[in-house]
C-alpha cells in the first residue's frame, strides 16, 4: 500500500472516526497535493511513499499540533526537508 493509498483510508470518514483530527489531517495532506498546493518534489514524494511513511507523516503532523486542513500545506512546505525524509524511509 502506497502513503496516498494510506491516506485515502485514514480521511475517509467512518462512524467511529468522524471529525476527528486524524481524518481532517489525512484530507488534507491529499488535498494538499491534489491542488498543487505543496511542491511537485513534495507530491511525487506523496506518490512514491509507502504506507508507513504515510502513517508517520500523518502522525508527525498531528503531534505537531496541526488541527486544519488549511494549516497543513504550509507545514508541509516550512518542514519539507523532514517530510521528504520521512516520505524516503
Amino acid at each position: 500500500m502506497s502513503a496516498i493509498s494510506f491516506l485515502e483510508e485514514a480521511a475517509t470518514p467512518r462512524p467511529h472516526n468522524a471529525g476527528r483530527t486524524r481524518v481532517v489531517i489525512a484530507y488534507g495532506i491529499l488535498w494538499s497535493e491534489r491542488s498543487a498546493r505543496i511542491d511537485g518534489t513534495l507530491a511525487i514524494a506523496l506518490q512514491r511513499g509507502s504506507s508507513g511513511a504515510g502513517k508517520a507523516l500523518l502522525d508527525l503532523l498531528i503531534e505537531a499540533g496541526v488541527k486544519t486542513t488549511g494549516e497543513v500545506p504550509r507545514w508541509l512546505l516550512r518542514n519539507r526537508e523532514i517530510v521528504l525524509r520521512i516520505l524516503a524511509s
